[in-house]
């Protein structure tokens, strides 16, 4: 998933796009849609790598 720089781009703002959508489509307070624009703001800013270093350490926890 980490090889293609626009995919893992793409894979990270659909992201926060369905949690956008869950959240309006459920009625829950407009505050918690910080989370799903912080998920797409990392989408954009973040580097590909930075990113698959975040998700190897995770998965060491």
């Amino acid at each position: 998933m980490f090889e293609n720089e626009v995919q893992t781009r793409c894979a990270i703002c659909g992201t926060g796009v369905l949690l956008g959508l869950v959240f309006v489509l459920t009625h829950l307070p407009l505050i918690l849609l910080i989370v799903p624009v912080a998920v797409l703001f990392f989408g954009v800013v973040a580097d590909p790598e930075e990113t698959h270093a975040i998700w190897l350490e995770s998965a060491d926890v």
